[in-house]
């Protein structure tokens, strides 16, 4: 902000400065450019332009919040990470989705299955299994246990919402790769 600020100061001073004196020297009735009147003139022009822009930076500074500059694309990327990841929560804690079933009389160990996610992108990627969020690192790998049955996941901004069937001892596998 304050090169862009002190680029239009130079632009502004090097304008006042060379615009008088070429009108100046095409004008054969003028003074000329070098006389110490022009010179203290051209000075005192330069000086009041130069206060009424140091004016306007200051106006400007005033309207900025304290500390601000324009985020990076991985900040950017970290705040939509956290967006996703929070709209899942209150999806998850909202009472729709509270509701469980159970099978009677089974042991949860002999009935899980497994779903495994891979991202092979070169950028991080949250992959959403029936409302949790997990974020996948570049080359990263997770297991996770899942009651067998019909499961929902996605991978937003790539993959929308998908149901599959997941069979106990079975694995299945979400793998995130580039086209």
């Amino acid at each position: 902000m304050k090169r862009m600020l002190l680029s239009v100061c130079l632009v502004a001073l090097c304008g006042v400065g060379v615009g008088p004196a070429q009108v100046q020297a095409q004008d054969k009735s003028a003074p000329a450019a070098g006389a110490p009147s022009d010179v203290v003139e051209r000075l005192a022009q330069i000086e009041r332009d130069l206060k009424v822009l140091m004016q306007e930076i200051q106006e400007l500074k005033k309207k900025l919040p304290a500390g601000s500059e324009f985020p990076t694309s991985k900040q950017l990327e970290t705040l939509t990470d956290e967006i996703v990841k929070l709209r899942l929560e209150l999806a998850r804690r909202s009472p729709e989705s509270r509701i469980e079933t159970r099978q009677a009389f089974a042991s949860p160990a002999a009935v899980q299955g497994s779903i495994q996610m891979i991202n092979q992108w070169m950028l991080p990627v949250s992959v959403i299994v029936d409302g949790v969020a997990y974020t996948l690192r570049p080359g990263e790998a997770r297991m996770i246990s899942h009651a067998p049955g019909n499961f929902t996941y996605e991978v937003p901004g790539i993959r929308a919402a998908t149901s599959r069937y997941l069979g106990a001892g079975e694995t299945y596998t979400i793998t995130i790769a580039p086209r």
